[in-house]
């Protein structure tokens, strides 16, 4: 397979302005993006996905700035244990701002953030010029998927960009942790 390049990235960065779904390689696994903001993004990624509306999607930036529409910045500057260990892979269940808009907060007032280092998901963001809702790619239910063929045969006709390349080292999707008590959620 061949190594992801920029025209790959300025084509994704266009279908994440038109509100479509970007297939990319992650740190563990082959996930779903596209605009946060975008809730008809949103609803075809549930559809792909086959998955219901309650479960909220994981918001992943490149840089912090890029959470200033979901999380208030103040919070994230003051949380030393969550920015102890990003940019990095762990996933962070975070209090969400009042304007966030409310398709991304879970009923408890919550949002997942991650702060990544990944280098495809980086330039995905850079490209974008935000952040992105991510989410592994795989039918609800099902493991997710680690395999580029794999990935194809099941998810290339719905989505609208494929960012090629392999996934990253870790074994399993990344970990979950409430920032209220540093409790794990996924591990």
């Amino acid at each position: 397979m061949k190594s992801n390049n920029n025209t790959e990235f300025v084509r994704a960065s266009a279908v994440y302005r038109l509100g479509g779904i970007i297939a990319y390689p992650a740190e563990a696994v082959w996930g779903l993006a596209g605009n946060p903001m975008n809730i008809n993004a949103i609803h075809k990624v549930q559809i792909i996905k086959n998955r219901v509306d309650d479960k909220k999607l994981i918001i992943v930036a490149s840089d912090l700035y890029y959470f200033r529409n979901f999380v208030s910045m103040a919070y994230l500057l003051e949380n030393h244990e969550m920015l102890s260990g990003w940019p990095g892979p762990t996933t962070w269940v975070v209090p969400a701002s009042k304007s966030t808009p409310r398709h991304l907060v879970a009923r408890d007032g919550t949002i997942a953030i991650r702060f990544t280092n990944d280098p495809s998901v980086k330039q995905l963001c850079l490209f974008c010029n935000g952040a992105l809702f991510s989410t592994s790619a795989n039918l609800s239910g099902d493991k997710p998927i680690r395999d580029y063929k794999q990935f194809m045969l099941q998810f290339s006709g719905a989505v609208d960009c494929v960012i090629s390349g392999e996934v990253g080292g870790l074994a399993n999707p990344t970990p979950i942790r409430l920032v209220s008590n540093g409790e794990y959620i996924r591990t």
